[in-house]
């Protein structure tokens, strides 16, 4: 499949974030292993629910058994997991904190839930030999241990929760059912587009037709409303709606929602010519919503901002979305390497942009 060097960029962009931010949350604890999630904020000495996670590379010619204890904690439960992703875990079952192991099978690995802190020591039996860790030592760094007649076992510890109960939720999120762009004569959106201008025309379009509601709209580079790192202005966003034009490609607004999977517009979706008109419900909590008008070309923004102003701007009083639209008209084009056209308006993928 082709791709295009911007999509390239922008999702090496977006991998490279989530990477950064896995590496940030991972120094509040000090050489925690990095596949170690919610650790944060954990001294070791409170009680938590844990799960450590052994690998056993053990292969043996007889049927065998083995077992998990906790020293200093209790064990919840002991599930099996196949490393080659199958539901089912063939030639080994799991009855409490014991398991049976047939013949020439290989072991899978078990996620061992358990309450403990810090002091806790987890032991794994497996055919006889003994290999055991604390919480303090996993929590440091993954154990690895050579079994006589050969194999080996790792001790990894995964996950970290809290111990106590999350507060129940007193109260639901504020819906911001609409999307009031233009009341009382006052404008109550701003009009994003891309900093190199090439949508400045169908944005001066888009703010003479609100200015005649009252007071003109202001138009602001789309930059200035997330940065390069994809973070929002929560000082701008939190202020007002926007009417965001352009896709995933070209504004950086909507490239910030892609990566959110709230928008799918790009190169491929909704195809030459088409275009696609959504309101997102306040994408970033602050109590605004953002319109987007966009397409996979030029022809198909511009047909959005048409689209737009005739079907959803009065000639005269405000200018309120009253719930969320969808309006897409997608065109279907064939690309090498992607599967033919779906059923459904939009394709079932984050985005294959």
């Amino acid at each position: 499949m082709k791709i295009n060097a911007e999509v390239i960029q922008m999702r090496a962009v977006i991998t490279l974030l989530m990477s950064a931010a896995l590496a940030l949350g991972g120094l509040a604890a000090t050489a925690a292993p990095q596949y170690l999630i919610d650790a944060r904020g954990w001294d070791g000495r409170a009680p938590a629910r844990l799960v450590v996670r052994a690998i056993p590379e053990v292969v043996r010619p007889e049927a065998w058994s083995g077992s998990v204890a906790v020293e200093g904690g209790e064990v919840l439960e002991v599930r099996l997991r196949s490393r080659e992703g199958r539901r089912s875990t063939p030639g080994v079952i799991v009855e409490g904190a014991s398991f049976e192991v047939e013949a020439d099978q290989p072991m899978h690995d078990l996620a061992i839930e358990l309450t403990g802190t810090d002091a806790t020591t987890v032991a794994v039996e497996l055919a006889g030999q003994s290999v055991r860790a604390t919480i303090a030592e996993l929590r440091a760094d993954d154990r690895r241990y050579e079994l006589g007649g050969g194999g080996t076992v790792r001790l990894l510890l995964t996950f970290v929760y809290p111990a106590d109960e999350p507060e129940p939720i007193r109260q639901l999120k504020p819906i911001v059912a609409a999307t009031e762009l233009m009341v009382g004569g006052a404008a109550r959106c701003v009009i994003a587009v891309p900093a190199d201008g090439r949508y400045d025309e169908l944005a001066q379009g888009v703010q003479s037709a609100l200015a005649r509601h009252g007071e003109p709209p202001e138009i602001v580079a789309a930059d200035d409303l997330i940065d390069e790192h994809l973070q929002p202005n929560a000082q701008v966003l939190g202020e007002t709606h926007v009417i965001a034009i352009g896709n995933v490609l070209d504004n950086r607004l909507a490239g910030g929602l892609w990566g959110c999977g709230q928008a799918m517009a790009s190169q491929l979706y909704p195809g030459p010519d088409g275009h696609v008109i959504r309101t997102i419900h306040d994408p970033y909590g602050l109590g605004h919503n953002v319109v987007l008008l966009a397409g996979s070309d030029a022809d198909g923004v511009a047909q959005a901002v048409d689209r737009f102003l005739q079907a959803h701007v009065p000639a005269a009083g405000d200018v309120a979305l009253a719930g969320p639209i969808i309006d897409v008209d997608y065109h279907w084009i064939d690309h090498p390497g992607v599967p033919d056209q779906w059923t459904k308006r939009m394709p079932p993928v984050r985005d294959m942009a």
